[in-house]
C-alpha cells in the first residue's frame, strides 16, 4: 500500500509500550509485516531484534522479517538471517523455505541455483516436503545457472514422480534455458506427464 504510513504504525507501537501494554508476537508480527508493505526492512530487523529480546518473537515474526528482505531485494541478508535463526529458537517452517527460495531465484545470482539446492536439502534434513513449486523454483534457479543436470537429479527420479505434471513443466523449461546459453551439448528432454 503505496499510502501506508509506516510512521504512524511504529508510533502507535511506541505508544502502547509507554502505557505499559505488552505487546505480544501479534502486534510484532503485523508491525514487520507493515514494514515490509513500506519497504522498511532495515526498520522491520530492528522490530524483530526487540522482538526476540522480549520472547515475542515466533515462527511468524521471523518470516514476516525474512518477506521484507525479500521485497527489498535483500536476498543475501534473507540468507544470512535465515541461517542465523537456524541457530536460535525461531526454527523455520515451509514459508520460510518458500521466501528464501523465491529471493533467491529472482536474485538472478550466478551462485543461485548453488543456494537453491542447498536450501531444499535442508528441507529434506528438517522433514519437510517441498511441493512441486519449491522443486520448479530450483529446477529453474538451475536451469538459468546452465545446470540442467542437477535440475534433472533433484535427488533422483522419484521426487519426479511426486510432483510430475509441474516438475516436467519445469525441467523443459531449465533444459530450454540451458540450451540457449552456452550448453557444448545440444539436448532436447521430453518429459512424459
Amino acid at each position: 500500500e503505496k499510502g501506508f504510513e509506516w510512521r504512524t504504525a511504529v508510533a502507535l507501537f511506541e505508544e502502547m509500550t509507554s502505557r505499559e501494554m505488552e505487546p505480544d508476537s501479534f502486534a510484532y508480527n503485523a508491525l514487520i509485516s507493515s514494514l515490509d508493505r513500506c519497504e522498511q526492512w532495515v526498520l522491520a530487523l530492528v522490530w524483530l531484534d526487540l522482538a526476540k529480546a522480549r520472547h515475542q518473537a515466533d515462527e511468524a515474526t521471523l518470516n514476516a522479517s525474512l518477506k521484507a528482505l525479500a521485497t527489498a531485494t535483500r536476498w543475501e541478508q534473507l540468507l544470512q538471517l535465515f541461517w542465523d535463526e537456524s541457530q536460535t529458537k525461531l526454527w523455520h517452517n515451509l514459508d520460510s523455505f518458500q521466501t528464501a527460495l523465491l529471493a533467491c531465484y529472482r536474485a538472478g545470482a550466478a551462485e543461485a541455483w548453488g543456494l537453491c539446492l542447498q536450501l531444499l536439502d535442508t528441507m529434506w534434513e528438517q522433514q519437510l516436503h517441498p511441493s512441486a513449486s519449491e522443486y520448479a523454483c530450483v529446477a529453474r534457479a538451475c536451469g538459468r545457472g546452465s545446470q540442467w543436470l542437477k535440475a534433472l537429479h533433484l535427488r533422483g527420479l522419484e521426487l519426479l514422480e511426486q510432483s510430475r505434471p509441474s516438475m516436467s513443466n519445469a525441467m523443459t523449461w531449465a533444459s530450454e534455458v540451458s540450451l540457449t546459453g552456452k550448453c557444448d551439448i545440444p539436448l532436447i528432454i521430453h518429459l512424459e506427464i
